[in-house]
């Protein structure tokens, strides 16, 4: 697979020149199969901003561009944040700039084949939560539209065969992820959706229908 990277700041990609209250952020641009391009194809289908690492991978061999960074002890701290590499710790504030109350964050990870869904959707919660209700600490501020959200991207998947869910498989109440860093340095709406990998690197005929209604989904929190 060739992939081709599109670079503007030093560690990776920045389009925040954009109207959209919707902020799309990969963070493993470096390091998983084909999410770069699907973020990229994404925040063009929607105008929507963008802020992809494309230098760091927790699987590198280099060491100054070994490191994590959907997952990382230094969110927790300032301090600990100023160890990082100086790209990383802008990739870290390029995430948390400018944003508002009623601005939408989107984290894009990856999810392994293995799993029942093929797209998770989670929001603060702890493994187990199965429903907005049980969220005790959302970290979204509009439930209503993210209720819509999920309906919605539930609708649209189920047309393709595809399974929707929440907190079955992942957590997301660690103070070391993004999603958690994001969500205290700006207390706008953020979410993380786990992609299965099956569909990142699946044909196109699955990888854009994906795509598209994905996108659809997204414009209820718009």
């Amino acid at each position: 697979m060739v992939e081709n990277i599109i670079k503007n700041t030093d560690f990776g990609y920045i389009e925040n020149k954009v109207s959209s209250k919707i902020r799309l952020i990969n963070p493993l641009g470096k390091g998983e199969r084909a999410i770069s391009h699907f973020c990229q194809t994404l925040a063009q289908m929607g105008s929507y901003q963008l802020i992809s690492n494309e230098l760091f991978s927790g699987g590198d061999f280099e060491p100054e561009t070994k490191c994590r960074l959907d997952l990382n002890e230094a969110f927790t701290s300032v301090d600990k944040l100023r160890t990082l590499p100086d790209a990383a710790q802008h990739f870290a504030s390029a995430c948390v700039e400018d944003l508002h109350s009623t601005d939408w964050v989107v984290v894009i990870r990856s999810s392994a084949s293995h799993r029942d869904l093929d797209l998770h959707l989670t929001f603060g919660g702890d493994k187990g939560n199965l429903t907005i209700a049980e969220v005790e600490n959302p970290t979204i501020n509009g439930i209503d539209k993210l209720a819509l959200f999920y309906e919605e991207l539930s609708i649209q998947m189920q047309a393709l065969e595809y399974k929707v869910g929440t907190h079955q498989d992942f957590k997301s109440t660690n103070p070391q992820l993004l999603h958690q860093f994001i969500r205290t340095k700006s207390q706008a709406n953020v979410i993380t959706i786990f992609v299965s990998i099956d569909l990142l690197s699946g044909p196109d005929r699955i990888y854009y229908r994906v795509l598209k209604h994905l996108h659809h989904a997204l414009q209820k929190l718009s």
